[in-house]
């Protein structure tokens, strides 16, 4: 049976995009929770890949680290901070996409 998808939100975006996605039921963790505050950029990357998280975030450094990586588990880039709209993207790609379906892809919002 295929994966759903399921997000990390690094430091770049605020917890409030965690505690909103969470109330919708998004499997959802951030970089306070998982100990990963000040953490490099490659570090956040690890954890998404060893976790098969979708990395969420509004750094723009992420695409260069997964130009190394074509089956990453998925980037959603919100260059604005829009959170509302953020919140509702993620959780219509996690009922409309299976983990195997984001793998290597970005999303704007």
């Amino acid at each position: 049976m295929p994966d759903r998808l399921r997000f990390h939100i690094d430091e770049s975006l605020s917890p409030i995009v965690a505690r909103g996605a969470r109330a919708l039921g998004v499997d959802v963790t951030d970089s306070h929770e998982a100990k990963l505050l000040k953490a490099s950029d490659e570090v956040q990357w690890e954890y998404c890949l060893a976790n098969n998280r979708v990395i969420v975030t509004a750094d723009r450094d992420f695409f260069r680290i997964a130009s190394a990586y074509p089956d990453h588990p998925g980037i959603i880039y919100c260059k604005r901070r829009a959170f509302g709209a953020l919140i509702k993207r993620m959780a219509l790609l996690e009922n409309e996409l299976q983990s195997d379906e984001m793998r290597g892809r970005i999303e704007y919002v």
